[in-house]
């Protein structure tokens, strides 16, 4: 989208919708090629219908046409695409400021709205897009941090996942169970995906269910504690052109992991531990860029994760709640092994 082609809401409809005849044309050229077998052909069958419905939208409809383009991607990528190396269309808005302009006239302040609403529904609100923003200076092309997701939402994320392609009157989750999967993973929407992945061929049978969720469940907590362990022996990394070589110390990592698991939510300001000579600048930095520690300079105001946090900013966090559990698991064992 280029600056000019949207100076109305009519306008950017227009200009959208041949934007995407490249994806409408590969999409319907991939759904020919889909075993005509139960629910895969209706999977099929549903994805011709979305495009058939993208393309009757009249062209300077914007909330209409917003409506079928989501409901095409959501089969795209919900029900068609498993592989790696998925296609997704990219929209790119040639300076996006231009569209601050709709706010002077009345009539297209609505559709500036209804066209925000429906940006953040589909980055923030139900994670079925990434948002990044071109910024000038050192940041520039940095994807926004937009954090885990909250209780609430994740709940929404995870059953949309899960139930997605099956219908069943009256079908409720296990609540204690979904408890359980929220205390281990928290709000991670690539943890609550593969979860919900490998958990949706048990949801007619709830005895399999809890067995196929204490496999996954064992399976990911002893892979995030090898990760773990991995930091207590930082001279195995071998440094990389995007990597320098690991430069702190078994006692700094311990150290920093136990600061973390007596922390509330397992937050602690970078403040804190350069000022009481917890670890040094240069050790906590490596952490991070070797990905045993993740670093948050201020609470995005997308980022709802944090919002409870009073203290002082940048912090340090575990890079994934499972990996703050078996922090939390480790420093107990070590203080064990130590008495």
């Amino acid at each position: 989208m280029r600056a000019g082609t949207f100076s109305t809401a009519a306008n950017f409809a227009k200009e959208l919708e041949p934007q995407l005849n490249p994806f409408l044309a590969a999409a319907a050229e991939y759904a020919k090629t889909i075993p005509m077998a139960d629910n895969v052909a209706a999977s099929a069958g549903g994805l011709s219908e979305h495009i058939q419905a993208v393309e009757r939208t009249p062209d300077t409809d914007l909330q209409a046409l917003l409506k079928s383009i989501r409901g095409l991607l959501f089969s795209w990528r919900r029900r068609l695409t498993s592989r790696k190396d998925t296609a997704l269309p990219t929209l790119i808005i040639d300076e996006a400021h231009r569209l601050l302009e709709w706010s002077l006239a009345p009539e297209e302040q609505q559709h500036l709205k209804t066209l925000m609403a429906y940006f953040i529904m589909i980055t923030k609100e139900r994670q079925e897009a990434n948002r990044l923003d071109s910024r000038v200076g050192p940041e520039r092309y940095q994807p926004r941090m937009v954090g885990d997701l909250t209780e609430e939402q994740a709940r929404k994320f995870f059953l949309m996942a899960l139930l997605d392609g099956w219908v069943a009157d009256g079908y409720k989750f296990p609540e204690d169970l979904w408890k359980e999967i929220f205390s281990l993973v928290g709000g991670r929407t690539l943890l609550l995906s593969r979860l919900a992945l490998n958990l949706s061929s048990y949801l007619e049978d709830e005895s399999l269910l809890r067995k196929a969720w204490a496999s996954e469940c064992k399976i990911l907590v002893d892979a995030t504690h090898q990760k773990v362990e991995m930091g207590f022996g930082p001279m195995d990394f071998q440094g990389n052109v995007d990597r320098d070589r690991p430069c702190w110390s078994v006692e700094d990592y311990e150290a920093v992991l136990r600061e973390l698991s007596r922390a509330e939510g397992g937050v602690v300001s970078v403040q804190y531990l350069m000022g009481y000579k917890i670890v040094s600048e240069a050790a906590l930095h490596s952490m991070v860029q070797h990905s045993f520690l993740h670093y948050r300079s201020s609470l995005c105001p997308w980022a709802d994760d944090l919002a409870w946090y009073k203290g002082k900013w940048p912090i340090v966090m575990a890079p994934s709640l499972p990996r703050f559990h078996a922090m939390v698991s480790i420093i107990e064992e070590r203080a064990k092994c130590a008495m």
